[in-house]
């Protein structure tokens, strides 16, 4: 969704009203994904994160978001983990959340993201944060039979706050 531009009057608003992040992920087999559009820019991982570079690699930054909070512990089965490379615009996440569509249409899970500090090292949870550098990453769990899907689709909205 695009966002019309608007000269506050006040300020404050300018500064506090949460903008909207939005991410469709068409399953296209078990564990993988076409993004629509396809120029949409997301880390996307049902599975764990193997290294740290491979984070600091796609932010093109040195450990904003550590590697423990996207281990095997933390991205069991039926997880997701989304890290969005924001080019340091990002200054608070507001929450996220996810919903998983069958092929018919109908919602399979519908599951939200609180945001905190900091995430959550070698732990399922479902959570969301800016990182120091102006990133955000993601974490949902529990997403009942998405490693075995084949089909259907994810709508992902991130909530966050302009620097």
């Amino acid at each position: 969704m695009s966002q019309t531009s608007l000269v506050y009057s006040n300020d404050k608003h300018a500064k506090s009203q949460p903008r909207q992040l939005f991410f469709r992920l068409d399953v296209t087999g078990a564990k993988t994904n076409t993004k629509v559009p396809v120029g949409a820019d997301a880390l996307v991982v049902y599975d764990a994160i193997a290294t740290q570079s491979v984070i600091d690699t796609y932010l093109g930054t040195t450990s904003e978001f550590l590697v423990a909070a996207f281990d095997a512990t933390a991205m069991g089965a039926n997880e997701l983990g989304l890290i969005v490379d924001m080019k340091g615009q990002c200054g608070k996440v507001v929450g996220a959340g996810v919903k998983f569509y069958t092929e018919a249409g109908v919602i399979a899970v519908d599951l939200n993201a609180k945001a905190v500090a900091t995430l959550t090292a070698s732990t399922a949870i479902s959570e969301c944060a800016a990182g120091s550098l102006g990133n955000i990453a993601v974490k949902f769990m529990d997403i009942t039979g998405l490693d075995a899907a084949t089909d259907g689709y994810l709508v992902v909205d991130i909530h966050w706050i302009a620097k």
